[in-house]
């Protein structure tokens, strides 16, 4: 059995990864991986007296490639590279004076349809990022500007089967063109504060319609 605090143990995230194991991101606990073949489980954790494991106990979001390495997005540590098969992790943060880093150390969504790009939703901002070059590159709000991100939290972001990429924040659901570097917003409401535009989850069904 797990021994953690059942405060610490609420699950935040669940991402699937290869050969029927599951990854569990926790509110406090850290990441747990388990092996549905064995019921074997491992976690991976910030170790507060050594300072070792990863950035923060706060999981908000995960996504496994398929070469084996784990993203992990916490919550005030920024982004974790965990190479499974090592149990290597790297850091991944923000830089106040470089804008070609992570928007913030605060992730809220991970999304990614090939390994050479990963888009990253934090409440500064989207942020994608080549892990090949390190670079990362920010789509923020910008109030002037109709053709921004409508909101700077994001929380959670989709490509549909036409290749749109979605991304849901606070206020406001929004539809990048890539080429053109401009966001297409969408409103139930036009009340700024209104609850009815926050978007939490993005899902297509069959017919190609999003919910």
């Amino acid at each position: 059995p797990l021994d953690i605090d059942p405060d610490y143990l609420s699950i935040n995230v669940i991402c699937e990864g290869e050969a029927q194991n599951l990854w569990l991101g926790t509110y406090g606990a850290g990441v747990i991986h388990l092996d549905l073949k064995t019921d074997q489980w491992k976690r991976y954790h910030r170790d507060l007296p050594t300072g070792t494991g990863l950035s923060s106990n706060q999981v908000r979001a995960l996504h496994v490639a398929k070469d084996g390495i784990v993203w992990i997005g916490t919550w005030g540590g920024g982004l974790n590279r965990l190479d499974s098969k090592t149990d290597t992790i790297k850091y991944i943060k923000s830089s106040l004076n470089n804008d070609q880093t992570l928007s913030s150390n605060n992730i809220s969504a991970i999304y990614s349809t090939n390994e050479n790009s990963l888009w990253i939703g934090t409440n500064k901002g989207l942020n994608q990022y080549d892990p090949i070059s390190g670079q990362f590159k920010r789509y923020l709000h910008q109030p002037t500007q109709h053709n921004s991100l409508s909101n700077n939290m994001v929380n959670t972001i989709f490509r549909d089967r036409k290749g749109r990429l979605w991304v849901g924040t606070r206020y406001g659901l929004n539809c990048l063109l890539e080429t053109q570097d401009r966001f297409l917003r969408y409103f139930f409401y036009s009340e700024q504060h209104s609850n009815s535009n926050t978007f939490k989850s993005i899902f297509e069904d069959r017919s190609g319609v999003l919910w």
